[in-house]
């Protein structure tokens, strides 16, 4: 949700790579190096002014984004903020905006059922209005909840679907067990 996230989701950067180069003395610089900082520093400024529009400019229209770029490039040279060599390097170091992969199928409720009971909590808690807002929180929350021992036993119950694992594990002894087909039953933890 930061800077290092959309370096490395639009323009597939490192961002500690990116910072480094940004942070080293141009003057230094090889010429392979400077075409490396112009295009860290375009990508840089891009994500920045996709911020009041991010589905338009990185998704829908990313040749508005280059262009609204080369702009404020040209802007923040006559205003003395970078020098003519970095000018030229970023206006030529256009980057191409990445495609979105394609979205994960949403996670079945059972998987976040955890993670959503500790979501609520911390709204109400916390006093914020939406999981909007809660996610742009930098915060850490511990839990009771464990997190391996809940996997284990959702793969354990899912595993209860076939009837080797129940006769495996005494359950076909009982009466509900013993009639018709174990992938019917649904459990929950």
């Amino acid at each position: 949700m930061g800077l290092a996230d959309g370096l490395r989701d639009w323009y597939g950067a490192n961002f500690t790579a990116v910072n480094a180069i940004l942070s080293a003395n141009t003057s230094h610089l090889a010429a392979p190096d400077r075409i490396t900082q112009a295009r860290a520093y375009r990508q840089v400024l891009s994500l920045f002014l996709a911020l009041r529009a991010p589905t338009r400019y990185l998704s829908q229209n990313p040749e508005a984004l280059a262009d609204k770029t080369d702009r404020y490039l040209h802007l923040l040279h006559a205003n003395g903020v970078i020098p003519s060599s970095l000018l030229g390097a970023a206006l030529e170091a256009r980057s191409t905006v990445r495609p979105r992969a394609a979205h994960e199928p949403p996670k079945s409720f059972t998987a976040n059922k955890a993670a959503s009971a500790i979501r609520v909590s911390l709204l109400k808690t916390l006093g914020v209005r939406n999981e909007y807002s809660l996610d742009r929180l930098d915060m850490t929350a511990r839990t009771t909840f464990d997190a391996p021992t809940e996997n284990s036993m959702n793969r354990f119950l899912i595993g209860l679907s076939d009837q080797t694992a129940v006769k495996a594990a005494g359950l076909d002894q009982y009466q509900l067990m013993d009639q018709g087909s174990p992938n019917s039953v649904i459990y929950s933890l």
